[in-house]
This record gives structure tokens, C-alpha cells and sequence, in this order.
């Protein structure tokens, strides 16, 4: 045997592996996208909907990605951490979308200014002669 056939041979042999891995990161893919638009329209504000539709999202593919890092060889002490950090992450960050409550729009300068001179009394009794 020379040694390109042995090289074909461990390539080839690593094939299945390689395909399962893609399966299991495309159903990850899938299942991230098929979950954000729910998650995005149980929320009445549109952009902070999506936002957290966006990380669900995330989270699955990172689950997905770490999951698929699995089949090919890499171990379980290289994607475990890691796995673990984007878990900690995106949780903190759906935690403090969900629970924060929405802040009110400030006004635009023109009924600030405006609102402002009708309390100080400004423009009273000024009146052109």
C-alpha cells in the first residue's frame, strides 16, 4: 500500500462522521429558525421580539454546533466549555430582555421646549406694542 492510498483510506473512512456531523448542525439550523418566529410574536413590542426570537435562535445553534463537534473527533473537553459559555451568555442576556420593561420614548425637542416654557411662564407678558 502507498501511502496516498492510506491517506484515501482514512478520508474516506471519516466520511460518515463528517455527514453526520453536517445533519446534526442543518437540524440545528432548522430548528433555531423554525423557533424564532414564535418566540419573536409572543412579545408585544415587534423589535424586541425579534431580538429575542434571534437569541433563542442562538441558542439552539450553538447547542447544534457543539453537538456536531461530537461525531468528528473533537472532544468533549474542548466543546463543553464552550457550549457552557454560550449557554451563560445568551441566557443572561434573554433574562434581562424579558424582565426589563420597556422605557418611555423621550419627548422631541420642539413639545420639550415648548412644555417647558408653558411651565416656567416664559413668554408672558411680552407682547409686541
Amino acid at each position: 500500500m502507498h501511502a496516498v492510498d492510506s491517506m484515501r483510506m482514512q478520508i474516506v473512512s471519516g466520511l460518515p462522521n463528517v455527514a453526520g456531523a453536517l445533519a446534526i448542525a442543518g437540524i440545528a439550523a432548522v430548528l433555531g429558525r423554525i423557533v424564532m418566529d414564535p418566540v419573536a410574536r409572543r412579545f408585544g413590542d415587534p423589535a424586541r421580539g425579534r431580538l429575542v426570537g434571534r437569541f433563542a435562535a442562538v441558542l439552539i445553534w450553538g447547542s447544534g454546533a457543539a453537538a456536531a463537534l461530537g461525531p468528528i473527533g473533537v472532544p468533549a473537553s474542548i466543546t463543553l466549555p464552550i457550549l457552557g459559555t454560550v449557554v451563560v451568555i445568551v441566557g443572561a442576556v434573554l433574562i434581562l430582555l424579558v424582565s426589563a420593561r420597556p422605557r418611555k420614548r423621550p419627548l422631541p425637542a420642539m413639545k420639550r421646549n415648548a412644555l417647558s416654557a408653558k411651565r416656567f411662564g416664559a413668554g408672558e407678558g411680552l407682547s409686541e406694542d
